[in-house]
């Protein structure tokens, strides 16, 4: 049964709209500005995080953004003696291992705008978990 008096604040002691609307509208705009500063700041985080991985023996570089999009692909000068496959392999792996790393850094932001054990991000880990590279 709700306690709350007619038109008194709610439980979390807001202001209530028909007594206080104007306290209500402030309320209301401060809590706007919170989330809008936090969804910059993530949108900042997530703008200004990339991955860099080399493959084990450093033949190949792959840079990817935060969301897996490939950014650059380095190669060095020993990939020159190796086959075309097996440099668009190296690539392929060093790719998956990338774009996985910037998965799990993209929950680690969206973790810190919605909250870790919320349901959004379990909802964003399934997913994430469902397209994420297997290892072989």
């Amino acid at each position: 049964m709700d306690t709350t008096p007619p038109g008194g604040p709610d439980r979390k002691g807001r202001p209530s709209a028909l007594t206080d609307p104007e306290g209500y509208m402030r309320d209301f705009e401060q809590r706007v500005a919170h989330i809008r500063e936090r969804a910059e700041r993530v949108q900042d985080l997530m703008n200004d995080t990339s991955v860099r991985l080399e493959s084990e023996e450093g033949e190949v570089a792959v840079t990817v953004n935060i969301g897996g999009g490939l950014l650059n692909i380095e190669l060095s000068p020993t990939t020159r003696t190796m086959s075309g496959p097996g440099v668009a392999a190296l690539i392929m792996e060093t790719y998956h291992r990338a774009a996985a790393e910037a998965s799990q850094r993209s929950v680690d932001v969206m973790s810190e705008m919605l909250g870790d054990d919320s349901e959004a991000m379990g909802m964003i880990r399934q997913s994430i978990n469902r397209y994420a590279p297997k290892e072989d």
